[in-house]
C-alpha cells in the first residue's frame, strides 16, 4: 500500500503523460477540383503497411517519401504501400478525385452530384487519407484542407479553423460521416442547444435561410419530445438540390459524426418543409449507436416507428394518421416462408417494417409491464445517456441491455430472441383490436373500451 501511495503521489507530481502529437495531413484541392494533393507527417514507429478505403487504392498516385530533402517512390505491392517507419515519416501523393467519383459513384466513398450550375463531390476522408492499417483508436488526426476560392469543405467530423481543418481521431476515419467539397453556402446557427451547419448550393432553392432554419428547428424539437434533448451537440445538414417534389430523400452515414445528406426539390416550398418527415427520420438515426449490418432493421425500424409518434405528440399530424400508417404497412414486416428472424433477413419489408413492429411490441410490453410508468422512450434515453449515440459503435446486445437497464426487466433482450433470432409472427388483427384501432368507411376509428386503449392513447402524448 505504501508503494501504491508513493506511485500515486509521484504521478500527481509529474503529471499525466503528454498527449501524442496528431498525425498531420495537408490536402490541397486542385483549382478544377479534379484531384487532391496530400502531404503527411507521421511519427516514427507506426505500422508499416499503408492503404486507403477498399476500392479506392487505384486512385492513389505518385506516393513518395522525403529523406534529407530528397523525394523517392514508396514501395508498393498490390493495394498497399510500405514506407520505412524507423524514423519520422514525411509522405506526399495525389488522389484522383474526379476519376474516383466517376468509377465508384458511391456517396459512402467518393461520388459527384451535378447541379444546374455547379457540382458537389462527396469524398470520405477514408477514401483519400493514406494511413497505417493498424493504429490506436484514439490517435489524433489533423487534416487541413486548402480549397480553391468559392469551394468549401463540409463534414460531420470535428473541425477547426473555420471548418478548414478536421481535428478528429484515427478510429473515426473508417466510419467517417458525410464529407463533401463544393460551392456551399454554409449557415451556422444554434437551435435547441444544438450547433447546426446547414450547407446548401447557392441560388438553387426557392427557400430562404429562415425557412431552412425553421425546418431544422422542428426536427430538433421533435427529438426532444422522446429524448429530452438532442442526442448530439451539433448537426450538419447537406442539402443537395434535386428534381421531384418536396423533400425527396435523406440518408445518414454511420458513425464518426452527425452529418445528414438530404435531397430537396428545387421547387420545394415552406409548406413542404412543414409537412416533412424525412429530416426527423434521419435525425433519429443519430440517437442510437451505429450497429452491425445484421441489425440494420433496428436502426431503420426505430426511425420509422418513432418519427410519426413524435410529430403526433407535437400536434403536427393526428393520431389517426399514425395508426393508418401502421395498419397499412406493418404487415410488410411479418416473416415470410424461409425467413429466419430479423438478424438474418435483408428484405425491405423486414428492415423497415419488421423493425417497426419490433419497436411497437417493445413499447407496448414496456408500458404494460411498468403499469404505464415507463415506455420505449425511457429505454432510448437510457441508451443515449449511456453513451450510445451515433458516434459510438455497439453490438445489438449492448444496445438492448442498456435500454433494458433503463426501464428494468428484459423486454428488449427477450423480444430480440423472439423476433431477431427466429421468425415469430404476430397476429396484427388481434393486436389492433386489443388497442382499439379499426377502420370504418375508410377512416380510422378508436374503440375507447378496448383492453389496451389507454396504452394506445399514452403513445401519442
Amino acid at each position: 500500500m505504501r508503494l501504491w501511495g508513493f506511485l500515486f503521489a509521484l504521478q500527481a507530481l509529474v503529471g499525466a503523460p503528454p498527449a501524442p502529437d496528431p498525425w498531420r495531413y495537408e490536402a490541397t484541392l486542385a483549382t478544377d477540383s479534379r484531384e487532391l494533393s496530400v502531404e503527411a507527417w507521421l511519427p516514427a514507429g507506426v505500422a508499416g503497411t499503408f492503404s486507403v478505403d477498399e476500392g479506392c487504392e487505384p486512385f492513389i498516385a505518385d506516393v513518395e517519401r522525403e529523406s534529407e530533402g530528397q523525394w523517392s517512390p514508396v514501395d508498393q505491392a498490390r493495394d498497399a504501400w510500405y514506407p520505412p517507419t524507423d524514423r519520422p515519416l514525411h509522405l506526399r501523393y495525389r488522389f484522383r478525385l474526379e476519376a474516383a467519383a466517376a468509377a465508384l459513384h458511391n456517396s459512402n466513398q467518393v461520388s459527384r452530384r451535378a447541379g444546374l450550375t455547379s457540382s458537389v463531390t462527396m469524398a470520405s476522408p477514408a477514401a483519400w487519407i493514406l494511413r497505417p492499417w493498424k493504429a490506436a483508436a484514439n490517435t489524433p488526426l489533423r487534416i487541413h484542407c486548402a480549397t480553391p476560392p468559392g469551394i468549401r469543405l463540409v463534414t460531420g467530423l470535428r473541425t477547426s479553423e473555420g471548418g478548414t481543418a478536421i481535428d478528429d481521431t484515427y478510429d473515426h476515419l473508417d466510419y467517417a460521416p458525410y464529407t463533401a467539397f463544393g460551392p456551399f453556402d454554409v449557415d451556422r446557427f444554434a437551435s435547441g442547444g444544438v450547433e447546426v451547419q446547414m450547407a446548401t448550393l447557392p441560388g438553387t432553392l426557392a427557400l430562404s435561410d429562415a425557412d431552412l432554419r425553421a425546418w431544422a428547428g422542428e426536427a430538433i424539437a421533435n427529438l426532444r419530445v422522446a429524448y429530452g434533448t438532442f442526442p448530439t451537440d451539433r448537426l450538419v445538414v447537406m442539402v443537395l438540390p434535386s428534381g421531384g417534389q418536396g423533400v425527396v430523400f435523406g440518408s445518414t452515414k454511420g458513425g464518426g459524426g452527425p452529418a445528414l445528406s438530404i435531397l430537396l426539390a428545387r421547387t420545394a416550398t415552406f409548406e413542404d418543409l412543414k409537412r416533412d418527415w424525412v429530416l426527423t427520420h434521419e435525425c433519429i438515426h443519430l440517437s442510437h449507436p451505429d450497429l452491425p449490418r445484421a441489425q440494420h432493421w433496428f436502426e431503420e425500424g426505430l426511425a420509422t416507428y418513432l418519427e410519426p409518434l413524435l410529430r403526433a405528440r407535437r400536434g403536427i399530424i393526428s393520431p389517426e394518421e399514425v395508426w393508418r400508417n401502421f395498419m397499412d404497412n406493418l404487415h410488410h414486416g411479418l416473416p415470410r416462408t424461409g425467413d429466419q428472424g430479423l438478424d438474418h433477413t435483408r428484405s425491405w419489408g423486414a428492415t423497415y417494417w419488421g423493425g417497426t413492429l419490433f419497436c411497437l411490441l417493445a413499447d407496448l410490453e414496456i408500458r404494460q409491464a411498468s403499469g404505464g410508468k415507463k415506455s420505449l422512450d425511457d429505454a432510448l434515453r437510457g441508451i443515449v445517456v449511456g453513451g450510445g449515440n451515433h458516434l459510438a459503435r455497439w453490438s445489438i446486445e449492448k444496445t438492448l441491455e442498456t435500454g433494458d437497464q433503463a426501464v428494468g426487466g428484459h423486454v428488449l433482450r427477450d423480444l430480440h430472441r423472439r423476433l431477431g433470432l427466429r421468425a415469430e409472427t404476430t397476429d396484427l388483427d388481434a393486436l389492433f383490436k386489443r388497442l382499439g384501432v379499426g377502420i370504418h368507411d375508410e377512416k380510422v376509428t378508436f374503440d375507447e373500451g378496448a383492453p389496451m386503449a389507454a396504452v394506445r392513447r399514452g403513445m401519442a402524448r
